[in-house]
């Protein structure tokens, strides 16, 4: 199955590391200005009249960010581009609850928990196109020679000539113009890689931090630990909720019963099942975590706003050590 008709919209394998830049940048961007708007109790640009949003701005760095793409082809420009854009989105979409509202209303209560599901719908895009499976031989070729693009801009480092290599082997091999790229690539000196930006070190150093993180059997320990307390907590929660009148509750009330009620069920099946079958027991955990990230989040986001991101984070980290853990049981099964 394609996700693009042939020839009309080529992917770029690497455009994962872009689409991370702007989503990361868009979440940071609202974190921000979220923040500033608290400390500094909502000021207002502009006069009696006027009022100068951050949507404003937002579409500024957006046309910043779609100008540079446009204009220039290396891929620092790309990155900047990808960044700058991610500001204004972010910007743009704080804005949100002025523009679902009669009254313009920026606080209205539901809108963080919008702006999570459209980055959650986002992030799992990004997953999607990522997908390598459905990249075509047209396509590893095309991207082999947007490498070699870089021994004419900044010269081609070693990683860049490898990568290019890689994707050539992959693509038609009885194309010439394929046995050409491979000779041409053979006959050019690469250069030692660069140092990484300072971006690519803190992501290096999250990378490894993560990996060390996931690997230690102490922290799983520890995440088992969290999973047993969490069914506690949701078991309570739910206690709690069902103790009222089932009229009296909420949309929002009824939606993190059933969500933590369903987390829950899956928690203790995977506990139950640790001692047979391990592996099968890990996918029960994710699964519980998933439900988690993508139910209950939103309706934690919809009540407690900003402050549920606590919450998210605890569960992105659980999720990363679950499945390492399914990763190291996949291997030992083989």
């Amino acid at each position: 199955m394609r996700i693009f008709p042939k020839n009309i919209l080529i992917q770029n394998i690497d455009s994962f590391l872009l689409r991370e830049n702007f989503l990361v940048s868009a979440v940071s961007t609202i974190f921000i200005i979220r923040f500033i708007l608290k400390v500094s109790h909502y000021p207002q640009l502009g006069t009696d009249s006027l009022h100068i949003a951050h949507l404003v701005w937002g579409g500024l760095f957006m046309l910043a960010g779609f100008m540079l793409i446009f204009s220039f082809l290396s891929k620092g420009a790309l990155s900047l581009g990808s960044i700058l854009g991610g500001i204004g989105f972010g910007a743009f979409i704080d804005e949100l609850g002025k523009f679902i509202t009669r009254d313009n209303n920026y606080f209205f209560q539901p809108t963080i928990a919008i702006i999570y599901v459209i980055f959650i719908i986002l992030y799992i895009f990004s997953k999607l196109l990522s997908q390598r499976e459905y990249i075509t031989k047209q396509e590893y070729l095309i991207n082999a020679l947007e490498m070699i693009k870089e021994a004419a801009i900044n010269d081609l480092d070693n990683h860049e000539k490898k990568t290019a290599l890689v994707y050539l082997e992959k693509s038609d091999q009885g194309d010439p113009l394929v046995r050409l790229l491979k000779s041409f690539l053979k006959d050019v000196e690469s250069i030692p890689q660069p140092e990484k930006s300072l971006w690519g070190n803190v992501r290096s150093v999250i990378s490894e931090k993560y990996y060390q993180f996931a690997r230690s059997e102490i922290v799983r320990k520890l995440i088992f630990f969290i999973l047993i307390l969490q069914v506690a907590v949701e078991t309570f929660f739910s206690l709690s909720i069902t103790s009222f009148n089932f009229e009296q509750i909420s949309f929002i009330q009824l939606g993190l019963l059933l969500s933590t009620t369903s987390s829950t069920l899956f928690i203790i099946a995977g506990v139950i099942m640790i001692v047979k079958n391990k592996y099968f027991s890990y996918i029960l955990f994710k699964i519980a975590i998933l439900i988690g990230i993508f139910l209950t989040q939103f309706f934690l986001f919809y009540q407690e706003q900003l402050s549920a991101v606590i919450g998210l984070f605890v569960s992105i980290l659980l999720l990363a050590v679950v499945d390492y853990g399914l990763h190291q049981e996949k291997v030992r099964i083989k």
